[in-house]
């Protein structure tokens, strides 16, 4: 199954416990994903799991406490044709969890120190998820040829071509910000999901990647900073909660004080 072959591959969630993107554990709170994923509303990782739905569990859900995006992202879409990138740069971003728990039940990959001219014709997999139907969404993965990214200012990035050779392997578009593999190791993260992207003549489909080797001194020192630097949303919920409730009490004292 694709699920034990890749347990390293989560699910990203919105408050409702929607499917929003995918992404790839790094370490024992830390998720990898682009940064486009970083834009939208992430509440919860779900890890382990093959397939869900809105009812998940909570004993596969992590709690977001803070996301970290690249201080250069950038990506601009052609006004003319939204399906075609004009300009992409540092597309990658950080999930950070409130819990440190990741490495208890799935061990990290590791990820390449590989640049854009490494990967020329290489095979590279995407492993990411995606709705089966209206209501699940299942891992899944898709295999695609490297080649160059035409007429697009294109920062740290490869392309791929999705590999015909073989039928079709998924129903409706997946992973995007999932991780791009080549053999085990992880050496980009997945731009849009699969199929969203098609040449002009429409025949040939195709994704881009950021290329992940050249980020790997900002991985690691967002690591280093992160206990240091953030508070974690549930904690700074409870905290204003806690907060809220004293000077709602105090102020109804000071009344019956004054009255």
């Amino acid at each position: 199954m694709i699920a034990e072959e890749y347990p390293y591959v989560v699910a990203l969630l919105d408050g409702t416990r929607t499917y929003v993107c995918s992404g790839t554990i790094i370490n024992e709170r830390t998720v990898l994903t682009s940064g486009t994923c970083l834009t939208k509303e992430l509440r919860y990782v779900a890890v382990a799991v093959a397939a869900f739905d809105r009812a998940i569990g909570n004993n596969t859900l992590f709690s977001v406490a803070f996301k970290r995006i690249h201080g250069d992202y950038a990506l601009e879409l052609s006004p003319d044709s939204p399906e075609q990138i004009t300009r992409m740069q540092n597309n990658i971003g950080l999930v950070f969890t409130v819990k440190a728990q990741f490495e208890l039940f799935i061990n990290s990959p590791d990820i390449g120190n590989y640049v854009t001219t490494d990967l020329v014709q290489s095979e590279l997999t995407a492993v990411g998820y995606g709705k089966l139907n209206k209501r699940v969404v299942a891992l899944q993965k898709q295999i695609y040829h490297q080649e160059p990214c035409a007429k697009t200012n294109c920062h740290y990035c490869v392309c791929g071509i999705e590999d015909v050779t073989n039928s079709k392997t998924y129903m409706e578009p997946f992973g995007e910000g999932a991780p791009i593999l080549l053999g085990s190791l992880v050496v980009g993260i997945a731009t849009f999901p699969t199929g969203s992207l098609t040449t002009t003549n429409g025949k040939t489909v195709y994704n881009m990647f950021t290329v992940t080797g050249p980020y790997l001194n900002w991985i690691n020192n967002s690591h280093s900073e992160s206990p240091m630097r953030f508070v974690s949303q549930e904690h700074q919920i409870n905290f204003q909660r806690r907060i809220t409730e004293e000077c709602l009490y105090l102020c109804v004292f000071v009344i019956k004080v004054i009255y």
